[in-house]
């Protein structure tokens, strides 16, 4: 999930861009179609692009260390909100593991990268038909719960008796700054991505207008998604997973510096 807040820029919005052929002396205008999307709908493929710097593989370790300090014996592994399966790709050397997903192009990504079960679902209310020693939700995505105990309460219901539940929370209110934008710029396979993302706020949930420059053989492509992501605060999340039977701990620092939520069933 996103990782903005970091960059203090202020945002200058284009609806067209000039470019300078290497071998002409002149500069064209290229006008781009602005197109808004539903989020990921037409930038799954990009996805891993935009976050090619991540350090998936440092936050896997973390993971699967704070699952054995609390669980050494854990064998199986379910990730919600999986994505393109980029933490899985790392985890199922430790562990037998299942994923979950919303968007059908990601749990497509994800099974192809992974080779494991990747199921097409909403974090909100889903229904496996069995328990897992750990689920996991990672990179923010519980941002995206509509229904935070729904979401909470689906995870515990597929914990394992003595399971762990760790959940890598979004923005709490008091840390989300409206009005920043965040860029990223990779380039890979011939596709180069550059994307600026403005902050903005509506009540307790934070807005994200992600405008996505694709540049390949076949041209330059504007894309525009709009993504809401809920700014929950720690009392809401420990309620969540009190209401859901289990216990509540609050790692400060987490996989990538964000924090973690760490839960095991009451007994």
């Amino acid at each position: 999930m996103p990782d903005y807040q970091e960059s203090t820029l202020q945002l200058i919005t284009h609806r067209s861009i000039r470019l300078t052929p290497g071998d002409q002396g002149h500069r064209r205008e290229v006008n781009l179609a602005c197109k808004t999307l539903p989020m990921y709908d037409r930038t799954a493929s990009l996805y891993d692009l935009a976050y090619a710097d991540k350090d998936y593989a440092g936050e896997a370790v973390w993971v699967r260390d704070a699952i054995r300090a609390r669980l050494p014996g854990a064998r199986s592994l379910l990730d919600v909100a999986c994505g393109t399966g980029k933490h899985l790709e790392h985890l199922h050397g430790d562990f037998a593991c299942q994923g979950l997903d919303l968007n059908p192009e990601f749990v497509t990504i994800a099974a192809g990268r992974t080779g494991v079960n990747v199921h097409c679902a909403s974090m909100d209310g889903f229904d496996l038909g069995r328990e897992f020693d750990a689920v996991v939700c990672l990179f923010s995505s519980i941002g995206y719960s509509e229904d935070l105990t729904g979401a909470v309460g689906s995870m515990a219901r597929h914990l394992a008796s003595d399971g762990v539940l760790i959940v890598e929370p979004w923005l709490r209110p008091d840390q989300w700054v409206p009005g920043l934008v965040h860029v990223v710029d990779h380039e890979a396979d011939g596709t180069r991505l550059l994307r600026m993302t403005q902050s903005g706020i509506d009540g307790h949930t934070s807005i994200l207008e992600m405008h996505h420059l694709v540049a390949s053989r076949g041209g330059i492509e504007h894309l525009v998604e709009t993504h809401r992501m809920s700014l929950f605060s720690l009392s809401d999340y420990e309620s969540a997973f009190l209401a859901s039977n289990l216990t509540f701990e609050f790692d400060e620092h987490g996989p990538m510096g964000r924090g973690a939520l760490i839960g095991r069933p009451l007994k």
